[in-house]
């Protein structure tokens, strides 16, 4: 062994050098035990007592939500929000936006429960007007 790695910092007096404490603990590496100064406990999403977000707050976040998700479109939904609870009514093209659009908005901050009341079906923009007969 080279003379290099021969102190007592490189290897261990039992088992031939392997696993020391050092190792065990995970030390720097992070494996095994960690040190409880190096990490501190996520305490994310824990907010002052009493705090609430307000219903217009959700329902903007709700609907900027909603504008930026890519699969879908919020042209025909309206977002109301009334003690934390999101209701979504309108028209959606496909099964799988109107459980997109409740997805999405389960997922914003503050909101406890949706209520999906989308409809699956074609969504016409202009309403023809006419004469019964025609």
């Amino acid at each position: 062994m080279s003379e290099r790695f021969s102190g007592p910092y490189a290897r261990d007096a039992h088992r031939g050098g392997l696993g020391d404490d050092y190792a065990r603990d995970g030390g720097w590496s992070g494996a095994g035990r960690h040190d409880d100064f190096a990490r501190e406990p996520d305490r994310r999403g824990l907010g002052p007592r009493g705090y609430r977000r307000s219903d217009e707050r959700i329902r903007e976040e709700v609907c900027e939500a909603l504008t930026d998700d890519a699969a879908v479109d919020a042209r025909e939904i309206e977002v109301e929000v009334e003690d934390e609870v999101v209701t979504l009514t309108g028209c959606v093209p496909s099964r799988a936006e109107k459980r997109r659009a409740e997805d999405v908005a389960l997922r914003c901050r503050g909101v406890h429960d949706v209520l999906n009341a989308l409809r699956v079906a074609e969504c016409d923009d202009e309403v023809a007007v006419g004469k019964a007969s025609e």
